[in-house]
C-alpha cells in the first residue's frame, strides 16, 4: 500500500470558483463526467462541493439555472492532507456518501483522491500478493480471462431525446 494520500492523488478535478452559476456547474460536471464539483472561493480554499445529485434536484425542480451553485453545496465535508496515510481515509470513504476525497493543504484545494483509485490499487496488491500453494489441491493451468458480469455485457441504448446542454 502507498504510504501517503499523495501516491494516489489527482490534481485534475472538475473545481468552480464561487458564484457560479448552476448551469455552468452542471456542464462541467457533464464534460468532466464527475459525481461531484468543488467550490473554492477567490484564493483557492474550499468551501464545499456540489454533488451531482443536488444538481439534478436543483434542475428537476425548474429552478432558476442562473443561481449561484452556492446554493446547493455541502458545507461539512470530510478532507485529508496529502501528506496522510491512505490507511486513514479508507474509513472516510466508507462515511461519506461522496466518492471523491477532497485534499486540501493550509486550507487550499490541492487535489482529490477518488474511491475508486484506491480499490484499485488495494486490489491490485492484493492480486499481486504471492500466495503459498498446497501441493495436495489440483492445479488449474487455465489462462482463458473469465467471462465478463452479465451486467457489463448488456446493450445500453443511449438516449438522444436528454438534453446535455443549458
Amino acid at each position: 500500500m502507498p504510504l501517503c494520500v499523495r501516491d494516489l492523488m489527482l490534481t485534475a478535478s472538475p473545481v468552480l470558483p464561487t458564484g457560479t452559476p448552476i448551469a455552468m456547474g452542471i456542464r462541467t460536471l457533464l464534460e468532466a463526467q464527475a459525481s461531484e464539483i468543488f467550490v473554492t472561493d477567490d484564493e483557492g480554499r474550499l468551501l464545499g462541493v456540489a454533488p451531482d445529485y443536488e444538481l439534478l434536484r436543483w434542475t428537476l425542480l425548474e429552478r432558476d439555472a442562473e443561481t449561484p451553485v452556492d446554493q446547493v453545496l455541502t458545507m461539512h465535508i470530510e478532507h485529508v492532507s496529502a501528506g496522510d496515510p491512505l490507511p486513514k481515509v479508507i474509513p472516510l470513504f466508507r462515511e461519506s456518501r461522496f466518492a471523491t476525497m477532497p485534499i486540501v493543504q493550509a486550507g487550499r484545494l490541492v487535489g482529490v483522491l477518488k474511491r475508486n483509485d484506491v480499490l484499485r490499487y488495494v486490489f491490485s496488491e492484493k492480486s499481486d500478493e504471492t500466495v503459498c500453494e498446497d501441493s495436495d489441491a489440483p492445479q488449474s493451468h487455465d489462462q482463458r480471462q473469465p467471462a465478463a458480469p452479465k451486467f457489463l455485457r448488456m446493450n445500453v441504448a443511449r438516449r438522444s431525446d436528454i438534453p446535455t446542454s443549458f
